[in-house]
């Protein structure tokens, strides 16, 4: 059995990661602080996702991001063929040259 296009592959992740998790050192400590253990996951509704969310809009308000519309917090309800899913968005405005742009968590 021939391994090398695995090895191959293998490698060249190995290689690849590094210079991804180096490229963007910021966006690399909150995808750490996202995805943590402590998270217990990010399901709509959980204590992860609320976690999550406190996380976010900690960032948010140390990047003075201005809020949404009524806040930095957006509800949602979305009704589905196997139930209600209910849940809570973080959105803030980022002001640019060109006007107002939103970002969403």
């Amino acid at each position: 059995m021939r391994l090398w296009p695995q090895v191959l592959l293998f490698s060249a992740l190995l290689l690849w990661r590094p210079a991804m998790v180096h490229a963007n050192e910021p966006t690399w400590q909150h995808m750490q602080a996202l995805t943590a253990p402590e998270m217990a996951g990010r399901k709509s509704g959980s204590d992860g996702a609320r976690k999550a969310r406190d996380y976010i809009h900690r960032q948010f308000e140390l990047m003075a991001l201005t809020p949404f519309h009524d806040g930095y917090f957006q509800p949602f309800r979305h009704e589905h063929l196997i139930g209600t899913t209910e849940g809570v968005n973080v959105a803030g405005w980022l002001k640019g040259g060109s006007g107002r742009k939103p970002l969403l968590s």
